[in-house]
């Protein structure tokens, strides 16, 4: 009999040893596993589609010269019957957002002005997707040329080619966090 309490005594400590590693393993798991599991740090918010189809418009405005972003820049979207403006924010990025229009629309028109840059224009389609993307580049305005003397010979003009509009979203580009909805006209 006394070999009875030293065997059931180790089978207990056998099935504790057992016991012990599953739950280390539990434990172990849920741990690490949350870690792996866990969301990536958090981008701006992407356009999500909730209620009716939406077209948006996203983008960045920059020197065409310097490809710096401009901050502070009015950026205008004009869909149609809708239209709204916005800032640039510090990273020269815009964005926008509205129901779609019926029929819908095929495109946008986008107007930007910005203090020392020429005003610029341009209609872009929109994407298949609904969102489309524009990157504006803008023309440093030149200085006011001197008026000419009276009978001197008047310098042409020189007419800069529009800066590429960029269709294509850049590696790390981040959207901007805040959208302008565009308002009925």
């Amino acid at each position: 009999m006394a070999d009875n309490p030293s065997k059931f005594g180790a089978v207990l400590t056998w099935a504790g040893g057992i016991a012990a590693t599953v739950i280390a393993g539990v434990l172990l798991f849920y741990f690490t596993g949350q870690k792996s599991q866990q969301q990536p740090p958090q981008q701006p918010a992407q356009f999500v589609q909730v209620g009716p189809p939406q077209v948006g418009l996203d983008g960045f405005v920059l020197d065409v010269v310097s490809q710096k972003p401009i901050a502070d820049a009015i950026v205008t979207a004009d869909v149609g019957s809708a239209l709204g403006s916005q800032h640039t924010d510090a990273q020269g990025r815009y964005a926008f957002f509205m129901d779609s229009t019926t029929p819908p629309a095929q495109s946008i028109n986008i107007d930007v002005l910005a203090g020392g840059y020429v005003h610029y224009t341009n209609t872009v389609p929109i994407a298949s997707t609904g969102i489309t993307f524009a990157g504006v580049q803008l023309q440093p305005d030149a200085a006011p040329a001197a008026a000419p003397q009276p009978g001197q010979p008047v310098a042409p003009v020189k007419i800069l080619p529009r800066p590429p509009l960029i269709l294509h979203i850049p590696k790390n580009y981040y959207r901007r966090a805040d959208s302008a909805a565009l308002k009925q006209k």
